[in-house]
Order: C-alpha cells, then sequence, then structure tokens
C-alpha cells in the first residue's frame, strides 16, 4: 500500500510540474526561456509616451508604448524586479532600447534598458540575459 501511495504521489508532483512548464510556454513566448527571443541584431530605441500597463498571467509587467510611428508592448520583466526599480503610469514619457521581437503574431519589443527622465533602470545585459535570472530563481522567471 505504502508503495502505491509513494508512486501516486510522485506521479501527481511529476504532473504538476509539467503542466506548471507548459503554462509557462505559453505565457511569454517561450515560457521561462522566452528571453532566448532576444536577438541582439533586431535591437533598436524608441522614444513614447506609455499608453497602457499591465501583467501577464504570472506576473511579468508590459507596457503600451505609443510612439509617433505605432503602439508597441514592450515587455519589461517581472513585476517583482520592474516594481522595485520604478514606478511607470500612464502618460509617463520613456526611451526604450530592446529587441525587436514577434510575440503572437504582432511586433513587440523584449526591453534590455528603459529611461524615464533621469532614471535609467537596466533590465537586461546585452545579449539579453535577464538581470533577475538567478536572483535566487523567484518564480522561475528567465523570459
Amino acid at each position: 500500500m505504502e508503495k502505491i501511495l509513494s508512486s501516486l504521489l510522485s506521479i501527481g508532483v511529476m504532473s504538476f510540474f509539467y503542466t506548471a512548464d507548459i503554462q509557462a510556454e505559453q505565457c511569454c513566448g517561450g515560457g521561462m526561456r522566452g528571453w532566448m527571443n532576444y536577438n541582439t541584431a533586431t535591437v533598436e530605441t524608441i522614444t513614447g509616451t506609455v499608453a497602457d500597463i499591465g501583467t501577464f498571467q504570472r506576473g511579468g509587467v508590459h507596457i503600451s508604448l505609443k510612439t509617433n510611428k505605432e503602439t508597441i508592448v514592450v515587455h519589461l520583466g517581472p513585476d517583482f524586479y520592474v516594481n522595485e526599480k520604478i514606478k511607470l503610469a500612464k502618460g509617463d514619457a520613456v526611451t526604450i532600447s530592446g529587441s525587436r521581437i514577434k510575440y503572437d503574431g504582432k511586433d513587440a519589443i523584449i526591453a534590455k534598458t528603459l529611461v524615464r527622465g533621469d532614471l535609467t533602470v537596466k533590465l537586461r545585459n546585452e545579449d539579453g540575459t535577464p538581470l533577475w535570472s538567478g536572483r535566487g530563481n523567484r518564480h522561475h522567471w528567465r523570459w
């Protein structure tokens, strides 16, 4: 009986982690490794006004940035990291440097740096590696 309970518990735990990984992959354009979509060849700098601020299901912060050419979604990072660095509001004028990617068939930016006034927030290294990566692996965020 003990072996059966142990086996069922093991199967349940494995199922949980498998399901969590699938949900993460559906979330952030590649899940926990979505940041690997960051392409140094597509890095650009854009300036605009924050039109909207949102979070993904698992806590990733993104903004809609209205420029003079387009309105584009900018992926910043997990809320625990972004919110300790900066508080954004609709109407804020910001400059974003990051990699232009396709996300759900639309253009988006994975931000490397965000500048608002005199404040510069660094989000990723030059190769796109998130600066929160390895911070105790909180929430296992790596996109």
